[in-house]
């Protein structure tokens, strides 16, 4: 079996401005309030365990959320975040 070589941008998470982040245009998930609340509560209890995957969009100076976009609602929303953690793609 060859050996492949693999990128870990899970390493490279940086804080970014909320103004930077953006939802995409293209996310059907919806989650019902029970579980925004649940999620919510997780996140008050053990703090953030993983960060808003984005990819950027140098034309427009964002990052787009590809994965995470309730996580991002809630420290948008809830915790008024006025930074976020994200990884790129």
């Amino acid at each position: 079996m060859g050996r492949h070589s693999i990128t870990f941008p899970c390493l490279d998470t940086k804080l970014v401005p909320m103004h930077k982040v953006k939802s995409n245009d293209y996310n059907p998930n919806f989650v019902a309030s029970p579980e925004m609340k649940l999620l919510t509560h997780s996140i008050e209890e053990d703090g953030l365990t993983q960060p808003i995957v984005t990819f950027y969009d140098d034309e427009a100076d964002i990052y787009v959320v590809v994965d995470g976009f309730h996580r991002y609602v809630i420290l948008r929303d809830h915790f008024k975040c006025v930074e976020v953690p994200v990884v790129g793609l």
